[in-house]
């Protein structure tokens, strides 16, 4: 069965539960199609634009027992792979994905091809360059695309510290960038010591629980890659923590989510790693970043867009605290 990228979101006005053709009923018709449809967990398939969508029928108010009786009807064990609406992303549709093992569209692999792009981005905040950064990565898994990016990443910034429980699977790299480049790549995994004094922390793949293990930089700029977002429970920490990024995108690609009428029921970010999906390989998808004309205009933390002046403050107290040293 081949993989499909399906939109995924709830009924709109009562036009969402039928193809075009079918637009001009009377309203009290519609209302009626609704119901049965809602009543008999019945989804609304459509192909716009060549993309897919699937309208759940629901509307407005619902519960998730609602929602778990359409996805375990219509979604269990196919091949598809979902992209979630922003109104249905309020509910808890994950957690009943993950229930059923529905595949979904996720923020990491996105987050992890605009890294490059991220770090000049605070560059710019902080009016510096990506060449004057020091940056830690806090990483277990040696995949080929964490390798890819710690390589990509330690040609780029001045300095570059990995932490991990596992040093011993990154070895290679380190052997092969200081051979090759003569780039050499500090490690460790002290929980007091590791990101003590690390300005900006990149968290490739460790849970909320792990990290807050570390005592961490009062003032770090943490930049989080995992699915979750995760939150810093130190009461002193005063620094910055990126869960997500708020982007724009080629304007052709945008007037074809449009054109489906998709583009305001889901979060950028989810729509661009939607066609990295469909591009199905990491590598192409980060040589197309300047083709799709990706940028990042925002950073999101935990409650919501982060002031861009904060990258200066942070940047004061970091030079201060370098100052007492």
């Amino acid at each position: 069965m081949n993989k499909k990228i399906i939109y995924l979101k709830e009924v709109d006005s009562y036009d969402d539960v039928f193809k075009k053709e079918y637009n001009k009923l009377h309203l009290f018709f519609k209302k009626i199609i609704f119901l049965f449809k809602n009543i008999f967990n019945i989804i609304t398939k459509k192909s716009v634009e060549e993309n897919n969508i699937w309208v759940l029928p629901i509307k407005e108010k619902y519960s998730n027992d609602k929602i778990e009786k359409i996805l375990k009807k219509n979604f269990k064990l196919d091949n598809n792979i979902y992209v979630i609406s922003n109104e249905l992303k309020n509910s808890d549709i994950y957690e009943i994905m993950d229930k059923y093992e529905i595949k979904y569209i996720t923020e990491e692999k996105v987050k992890k091809i605009l890294l490059i792009p991220a770090l000049e981005y605070i560059a710019k905040l902080q009016k510096s360059d990506i060449n004057l950064l020091d940056v830690t990565i806090l990483v277990k898994d040696n995949s080929d695309i964490n390798l890819f990016l710690i390589e990509q990443i330690s040609k780029l910034v001045k300095s570059l510290k990995i932490v991990s429980i596992n040093i011993y699977k990154f070895r290679k790299l380190e052997e092969k960038l200081y051979n090759e480049l003569g780039i050499a790549i500090q490690f460790s995994n002290s929980y007091k010591k590791s990101l003590e004094k690390a300005n900006i922390i990149i968290n490739f793949d460790y849970s909320e629980i792990e990290i807050n293990e570390y005592n961490i930089c009062n003032n770090a700029i943490i930049i989080n890659c995992t699915k979750d977002s995760i939150k810093i429970k130190s009461r002193h920490f005063e620094g910055i923590n990126i869960n997500s990024y708020d982007i724009n995108i080629d304007k052709e690609v945008i007037n074809n989510f449009k054109k489906a009428h998709i583009y305001e029921n889901y979060n950028k970010l989810i729509l661009y790693a939607s066609i990295i999906e469909k591009d199905n390989d990491f590598f192409v998808s980060y040589n197309n970043i300047e083709e799709n004309k990706v940028s990042i205009i925002n950073f999101i933390g935990n409650n919501g867009i982060i002031n861009k002046n904060e990258f200066k403050n942070v940047t004061k107290k970091l030079d201060k605290n370098k100052k007492k040293e």
